[in-house]
């Protein structure tokens, strides 16, 4: 992506957060920004959204919704870029995604000691061992960025049940562990592995899949699976998805393209409608 269409993207997400709140102060008290009316949104649709036949779907729209509001309310001319997860896998602070840089989504969390984080999301609780940052974002556009509304999954949760005021800074955890699961032959096997998308979405979501692998590999609020979009990049590692379930459709237009299966119950699968 060129630097003048960088620039530009996050100019528009700047303004986005700029802008006024359109969600209802009663719903979601702790909005102060139209950027957090997104975040609330993911929130409250969580527990349906994962593990679940939404969760390609329904995500997709989620993204093109936010798309459309840069453009519509924040004059933005490109498209909704994403983060290619196979190049620099292996070090995320040599990605020009990640190395701080003015055009960049910012940079790891300032590295200070800290302990394992205590996370319920997919459905368990876990403890996420730590990474090589754990405090605020200090460099790139959004150093110091303060952010409202979490954390859910991560614990201790904020008020409201995430949707509560809970002014902090923007915290990220780059961690190898997870970013091991976003290298290239992951996302290789992920596309050729199936052909029906019960199985390709299990495989993608799956706790050692590149989804969680991206979340996790950032982690901070990127780790929380309800408030995750608090951080800017979600919107690039959710491209990436879009791209990859793209490709994998285009492998097979016919079957793939209008192809559901699951339900809207998380971790509840059913056997997918292949259309004639």
């Amino acid at each position: 992506m060129p630097t003048s269409d960088r620039s530009d993207y996050i100019d528009a997400v700047k303004c986005l957060m700029k802008l006024p709140p359109l969600s209802s102060p009663d719903e979601v008290p702790g909005a102060r920004s139209r950027y957090d009316d997104f975040t609330a949104m993911h929130i409250v649709y969580s527990p349906i959204i994962h593990h679940s036949g939404l969760f390609l779907t329904w995500h997709r729209f989620y993204t093109w919704l936010y798309e459309k509001a840069l453009r519509d309310e924040c004059g933005y001319k490109g498209g909704q870029p994403y983060w290619d997860w196979t190049l620099n896998w292996d070090d995320l602070t040599k990605s020009p995604v990640f190395d701080g840089s003015a055009y960049s989504m910012g940079s790891n969390g300032k590295s200070i000691p800290h302990g394992p984080v205590n996370d319920t999301a997919l459905g368990s609780t876990r403890l996420l061992n730590p990474g090589t940052g754990g405090g605020c974002v200090e460099s790139g556009p959004f150093a110091n960025l303060t952010i409202n509304l979490g954390p859910f999954a991560l614990l201790p949760e904020g008020p409201n049940h995430g949707l509560g005021y809970n002014p902090r800074c923007l915290h990220r955890d780059f961690s190898a562990e997870w970013n091991n699961n976003t290298k290239p032959t992951d996302i290789v096997d992920v596309i050729r592995g199936f052909t029906d998308v019960v199985s390709f979405d299990k495989q993608f979501e799956a706790l050692k899949g590149p989804h969680a692998g991206g979340h996790f590999g950032v982690g901070g609020m990127m780790a929380d699976q309800y408030a995750s979009p608090s951080d800017p990049v979600f919107w690039l590692h959710h491209g990436m998805i879009d791209r990859v379930w793209t490709i994998w459709q285009s492998r097979d237009p016919k079957a793939r393209t209008t192809q559901t299966g699951r339900t809207v119950t998380a971790q509840n699968s059913m056997t997918p409608y292949l259309p004639a």
